[in-house]
């Protein structure tokens, strides 16, 4: 079954026209390319090679948490993004969270 929020192509265009500094989207391409809208994006963005693995992701993370010159406050950020990354897939309720938090569901 698709996702709601992530296939909704209305929610797309407003995440991704409203970004005033930039944009980061993290999510597996496998499981975004299942949509049509997605897949259009994503492939622009391979095009222009905006796109990283999962491994140039860890590198830029650490290195940012190592850095003397990290805020604070960004430090702490990018560490929940470590800690979320080492929990296995089935204890991370994102799904609930998006559907409670997110869409206004249940």
């Amino acid at each position: 079954a698709q996702d709601r929020f992530l296939a909704d192509w209305r929610r797309l265009n407003v995440m991704l026209t409203r970004a005033r500094r930039g944009l980061i989207v993290v999510g597996n391409a496998w499981t975004l390319r299942r949509d049509p809208y997605w897949a259009k994006w994503l492939d622009w963005c391979e095009r222009h090679s905006v796109t990283i693995d999962a491994k140039e992701l860890h590198d830029a993370v650490g290195a940012a948490v190592r850095s003397e010159e990290t805020p604070k406050k960004a430090k702490v950020i990018l560490r929940q993004l470590f800690d979320y990354e080492s929990v296995p897939p089935a204890a991370k309720g994102f799904k609930t969270f998006a559907q409670r938090d997110l869409n206004g569901a249940e």
